[in-house]
Order: structure tokens, then C-alpha cells, then sequence
């Protein structure tokens, strides 16, 4: 259960005058006739349950904490409508059809059920509107859009009875449009999405034609989701403003999160007034233009490297299938570019700054708004494309990222090839590669991972573990790729003193603080379990660990689930918060050393990959993370792995210590 949090007021109108003369125009519908009756919001609920639901009962979990809230019934009213689940852990609610109810403090009343049942159809978004817009009069309307989101492609949802079917823009601009509340020229207060990847400007751009403010996250969020306890400060007319209710939203959701005393999990949440949408685009439009020019006179590889510094959002699995969404904040983008297009970048900036009224973040370069920009998941690009330019968004955009695209993908531009060669060199604890400038013009980022030998396991023999993997690398002037190696590797304990090494891959790397990714496999044994077959359960899952000033020693920031293929396009929210004797199994990087035909050591990009679980711990009380020492005996070996502008990765051959 979420704490409620003190209601913070943002804004205080002590003149009657000032009331009647201001809220009119910040609320659209209001009803006219008696000023001294009960004013009143209705805010639609639409809750795909999908996998949230059914495997971890997340949306029930809501439903409660929605009515635990206090919010008051005499000025909001909110009805929810239900599906999209294989089993609701809600007792009164059926998964066998999209159900509309009433929810109440003391209630949750059944008033109907939809004739649709795929919570993804145009259809049935559009009946619940005219449902609720039929059979419930108010002076303003407000939708929350409950469950995933995969951005500007892949769209909202994933009813989990119809494959994981999503809510596309293109089919969310058309549910919206067709709705007899938009068809009578009125327009929703307030669209919130309590979900990931939301908060981008392809989203404010399908909103702004039926919403005054859009309340979403541009990158992942946490299972928990938003902090409803929001709702209890819609005490009276003056609170149904988009702008000052999407505040209340923001505040909660960092207060909520920032409150976690263990496994605090990055945030960003913001509220955009979109009718500044089409100032922002048209700043993009004179901005990108400068940047397609670029293109066309060669500059892609000085593009991409602009694009792979940019501030990204997704959630990367370290030992199963993972998807990128390729969306990256767009202010952030624009400060990449600027240092050749200084004033459109500026432009552009000015621009987000008005459309994004409030927003709160613990995560660095996350400004409130992203955008789509293929770059790290090059084979989706085609078919997402496709799906790009059924929006009614930014010709000029989505031609240049079409045109990036075809580069991106298209044949290399340079011949990476170390094999055979004595590539890599070492001087004391810097190591180094030389690159040929054709390399150099084409080189995008490098990581420099570090490998013991394994001594005296049993399958392991002529094996070596990685145990960092890390960006923190230069390259200079002269083609000259360096790294220096701090000799740390990551080590998880808990309370009772257990403890195992483990691979840490780098996640991102910026001026406030590095993270890390770390790879562990989950077992237990659920003792209440009814059946044998539901007595064991194993998962794969990532430990975030973040390394700051404050945390020098590493501390985890979250534990996210994985997934086992790419059946849900949307990304899983679910974190974990580990039990008690769950037995926790770090995932191993190993590859095993490989021979040609004359004895002598292959090039490392030849050695077997022998990855595995290595053996764990049973859990006894917190899980946590610090760095230790490598063993100054220890048999080593270094590699860097190269990136290119295209984004194919390359490995050095390894040196030895």
C-alpha cells in the first residue's frame, strides 16, 4: 500500500472575481446554470490488465489504493473500465469480458459490460468514452490510459487475451476522434498514461487535438506505477485544471519513489500543456532540416555519434531477450547537435521548456519529453518505420530518420578486422588500440571488459569469467583507443554474510553517476503452493546497481524481470523486491580459449561462449552490492569491444597480464 502524501497547493485564488473569470477557460465543458451546485470531474480509468494483473495483481493493487485514497466522491467520480487479463486477482472482476464499473471508497459497482472484449480495438476505447460520456454528466472529463507502453511505435497496452495486441497511435488518435465527447467539440481535461515510454512528442502530438494536458513518463516505470493518492487533492473546481492536477500526479509519484529507502528506482514523470505541441514541432521541423542537410552531404557518421551520446530510455536484460525502444529525450538531443546548429537548437529548446509545464526526474539528461530515433535497434527499424509514418507527425522528422535509417542499415562503411593482428597494447595499467583513420571517422563508442582465468572448476577448464565491463574509454586525436583498468569487480551479500562474484555489464555512463547492470537467476520454493506444479518457481531477472559520489561503492537501484522471447513487444514493468531464502544465482559471461591449427591462441572473438548461472546463495535478509579488489594473483586478460556508427561490434584480440 502506497503512503498518502501531504497535498501540496500550488496555487491559491483568494478573489471570487479571479475564480470566475479563470476557470472557464482552464476547464473546458464546464456546465453553466446554478453557480452554487456541486461542480463535478469524471476521470476514465481504462485498465488493460495483461500480464501486470494476472502474474503480480498490480491493477488490483490500484483499484484498492484508489479507493484507500480518500479522494472526494462529491467532486470526482471515476469509472474504470476493465480486461484484458487472463485471471483478475479482483474477485469482481471477470476476465471473461471488458467490464465497466463505478469505483466508490466502500464499492466497486458493476454499471455495464462493453460488446467489445480486445481492450487494443479502436472500438472499445471509443464505447467506454460514449459510455461514460452517455450516462454521467460533468463540467470536465479526464482519461488515464493503465497498463504498458511501447512508445511511438509500438503504442499502449497489451491485452494479454488477444496476443499482446496494442493500442497503435495511429489506432489511439482514431478511438479518441471517433468519441462523442471530441465529435461534440469539447475536449478531455487531461490524458495521464500510468505507463512506460509514454511521454514523448509523437504522443503529445496524437493527444493534442482532444486533451489540454498530457501526464506521462518518457522512460520506464516502476510496477508500482503512479501514487494515487493525487486523486485526494481534487477537493474542488479549482483543482480540475489539467495543469494543476498533472502537479499533484508529478509531486506524488517522485514523493512516492524518492521515499524508498532500499531499490530506488530511477523516475521521470512529466505534464505537458499541448497547445504547445505545434510550437515545438514547428521549432523541430527548422531544426531537423538543418540536420537532414547534414546528412546528405555525408555527415552520417558525426550524426550517429551525436545520437549514441544522446540520453536513451529502455530497459536492457543482461541474459535474455531484450528490446530497445530507441526513444531519447529530445532536449537532450538538441544539446547534442547544437554545437553545429547552435540557435535552431536553441529554438528547439526554448520550445520544450513551454510545452513541458512541470516535471520531475532522478535521472540525469531526462528533460520530460523524448522522441523516436532508430539507432540501437536497427532490425526493427524497417517495419517501425512503416508504422512511423502512419502518424500524422513531422514530415521533415520522419524523413530525415527514414534517411538515417537506410544508412544505419545499409552496407558498412569500414573494415574493422583485428584478427592476426597485435592489436591491443599495454603500458603499466593503460591499454590501448590503434585505429586507421578510415576507423576513426566511423568509430562510435568502445567498452574495455576485463577476465579472470577460472581455476580448478570442474567444466571450466581454459575458461575466463568477465567480471566489468566499462565505456570509461578515450580516443584521441591520433586514433589512439585507451582505457585504464581499476582492477574492481562487483561482489552481491546478504545480512548473513553470503556472498558471490558476479559479471557487471555498464548500462550507461554520465557526469552524475555510472550504471551497471547485473545478470542473476531466481529460484525458490513457495510452500504454501497448493499443487507440486506451482511449487517451484525459477526467473530470470537484472539487478540495476547505480555507482555515484554518494554510492562509491555501488548500490542497487532496482531488480527488473526478464523475458524468455519477444512475444510482449512492450517492455515489462514488473520489479522485483526479493524474499527471504529465494536462492539468488548470478549469471556468468565465460568464453573458453580456442586454438588454430598450429597450437597457437585464436583471436578472442573465436573462443567458445560457455555463459552460465554460476551457484548462488539462499537469500537471508537484504540483498546488496559492493565493489572489491581482483585477486593481485589472479590470471587476467583484457579486450575492448568497438563499436562503429552503424553499430556493429567489434573485439580486439586479448592481452595477457
Amino acid at each position: 500500500m502506497k503512503r498518502i502524501h501531504r497535498i501540496k497547493l500550488w496555487i491559491l485564488l483568494l478573489v471570487s472575481g479571479i475564480v470566475l473569470v479563470l476557470f472557464p477557460a482552464a476547464c473546458t465543458g464546464i456546465s453553466e446554470g446554478n453557480d452554487t451546485a456541486t461542480r463535478k470531474e469524471i476521470i476514465m480509468l481504462y485498465m488493460v490488465g495483461s500480464d501486470l494483473e494476472s502474474e503480480r495483481g498490480l491493477a488490483s493493487e490500484d483499484i484498492q489504493e484508489i479507493q484507500d485514497s480518500g479522494f472526494d466522491e462529491d467532486h470526482v467520480q471515476i469509472v474504470l473500465c476493465t480486461g484484458g487479463a487472463a485471471h483478475w486477482w479482483n474477485p469482481s472482476i471477470s476476465e471473461e469480458e471488458c467490464g465497466i464499473f463505478e469505483l466508490r471508497a466502500q464499492e466497486l459497482k458493476k454499471v455495464s459490460t462493453l460488446n467489445y472484449t480486445n481492450m487494443a480495438e479502436v472500438a472499445t476505447l471509443t464505447a467506454f468514452m460514449d459510455y461514460v460520456y452517455n450516462n454521467y454528466t460533468a463540467d470536465c472529463y479526464s482519461l488515464i490510459l493503465w497498463n504498458h507502453g511501447g512508445g511511438a511505435v509500438v503504442g499502449y497496452g497489451g491485452d494479454e487475451n488477444h496476443g499482446y495486441d496494442t493500442l497503435t497511435l495511429y489506432e489511439l488518435d482514431r478511438a479518441l476522434g471517433k468519441s462523442r465527447l471530441i465529435a461534440e467539440g469539447k475536449k478531455l481535461e487531461w490524458i495521464g498514461f500510468d505507463a512506460c515510454l509514454m511521454g514523448m512528442l509523437e504522443v503529445a502530438s496524437a493527444c493534442a487535438p482532444y486533451a489540454e494536458y498530457l501526464v506521462a513518463s518518457e522512460g520506464m516505470a516502476s510496477e508500482q506505477g503512479w501514487d494515487y493518492a493525487f486523486l485526494s487533492s481534487i477537493r474542488d473546481e479549482s483543482c480540475f485544471s489539467g495543469e494543476v492536477t498533472g502537479r499533484e500526479i508529478v509531486d506524488a509519484y517522485a514523493a512516492y519513489y524518492d521515499s524508498m529507502e532500499t531499490c530506488q528506482p530511477e523516475y521521470t514523470l512529466a505534464c505537458m500543456d499541448l497547445s504547445e505541441t505545434e510550437y515545438v514541432i514547428e521549432k523541430l521541423e527548422e531544426f531537423i532540416l538543418t540536420a537532414r542537410t547534414d546528412l546528405m552531404n555525408g555527415s552520417y557518421s558525426r550524426l550517429a555519434r551525436e545520437r549514441d551520446r544522446t540520453k536513451a530510455f529502455s530497459l536492457t536484460e543482461i541474459t535474455g531477450s531484450s528490446v530497445d525502444y530507441d526513444t531519447v529525450d529530445l532536449y537532450n538531443l538538441s544539446e547534442q547537435f547544437a554545437e553545429y546548429h547552435p540557435e535552431e537548437a536553441a529554438a528547439l529548446q526554448e520550445a520544450i521548456r513551454k510545452l513541458v509545464v512541470y516535471e520531475k526526474t532522478n535521472v540525469a539528461d531526462a528533460n520530460g519529453v523524448a522522441i523516436y530515433f532508430p539507432y540501437e535497434n536497427k532490425e526493427a527499424a524497417p517495419d517501425w518505420l512503416a508504422e512511423y509514418n502512419r502518424l500524422p507527425f513531422c514530415d521533415t522528422y520522419v524523413e530525415f530518420v527514414k534517411g538515417f535509417s537506410q544508412v544505419l542499415t545499409g552496407e558498412r562503411l569500414t573494415n574493422w578486422d583485428f584478427s592476426g593482428t597485435a592489436s591491443v597494447k599495454r603500458q603499466e595499467q593503460e591499454y590501448s588500440v590503434s585505429l586507421t583513420p578510415e576507423q576513426t571517422e566511423h568509430y562510435a563508442h568502445a567498452s574495455f571488459s576485463v577476465w579472470e582465468r577460472i581455476e580448478e572448476r570442474e567444466g571450466y577448464e581454459d575458461c575466463y569469467v568477465m567480471w566489468t565491463e566499462s565505456s570509461d574509454t578515450t580516443l584521441d586525436g591520433e586514433g589512439k583507443l585507451s582505457a585504464i583498468m581499476n582492477g574492481k569487480r562487483f561482489l552481491l551479500y546478504d545480512d548473513a554474510g553470503h556472498s558471490v562474484p558476479c559479471s557487471a555489464m555498464e548500462l550507461e555512463r554520465n557526469d552524475e553517476y555510472v550504471t551497471y547492470g547485473i545478470g542473476v537467476y531466481l529460484s525458490w520454493v513457495n510452500k504454501e503452493a497448493e499443487d507440486y506444479a506451482s511449487k517451484f518457481g525459477s526467473e530470470w531477472a537484472t539487478i540495476y546497481v547505480r555507482v555515484d559520489e554518494e554510492n562509491p561503492e555501488g548500490v542497487i537501484t532496482g531488480i527488473y524481470k526478464g523475458y524468455d522471447s519477444l512475444d510482449i513487444q512492450v517492455p515489462g514493468r514488473v520489479s522485483y523486491e526479493i524474499g527471504q531464502g529465494v536462492t539468488v544465482a548470478p549469471f556468468a559471461f565465460i568464453r573458453k580459449i580456442a586454438f588454430d591449427a598450429e597450437g597457437n591462441v585464436a583471436p578472442f572473438e573465436e573462443w567458445e561462449n560457455n555463459s552460465n548461472a554460476f551457484v548462488g546463495f539462499r537469500l537471508n535478509g537484504d540483498l546488496s552490492v559492493t565493489m572489491v579488489d581482483i585477486d593481485s594473483e589472479a590470471e587476467l586478460c583484457q579486450v575492448f569491444f568497438i563499436t562503429d556508427t552503424q553499430g556493429y561490434i567489434y573485439e580486439t584480440n586479448y592481452i595477457e597480464e
